[in-house]
């Protein structure tokens, strides 16, 4: 029990949603960071599409893969595979915090 309060508490936004609105919620948290950021973002319509969102970094389009991502209760960030490696970045949405692999530059 204890074990699973922390998971909660390290996870909120992850109950009560529907795998795919989570997802959604992540794309759309990273759109609004990526934005902040100054960056061209272009988002796929197709939801077979191979990445999620596309950005313009120094007039080179960059492809974009969105995980939603969780704690577990050790701290270790946990996500699923990417389908495919047709991708330039991984966005890891965190409750917390969204992590780019590798890391952007400006």
């Amino acid at each position: 029990e204890a074990q699973r309060q922390r998971y909660q508490s390290l996870n909120p936004s992850r109950f009560g949603l529907r795998p795919n609105t989570a997802g959604t919620i992540s794309e759309l948290r990273v759109v609004i960071d990526l934005l902040q950021k100054g960056d061209q973002i272009f988002r796929a319509v197709d939801t077979g599409a191979k990445c999620d969102l596309a950005i313009v970094k120094n007039a080179l389009l960059k492809l974009v893969e969105v995980k939603s991502a969780h704690y577990r209760p050790d701290g270790k960030v946990m996500f699923g595979k990417p389908v495919n490696n047709e991708f330039d970045y991984l966005a890891l949405c965190l409750p917390d915090q969204i992590i780019y692999q590798p890391p952007l530059t400006p």
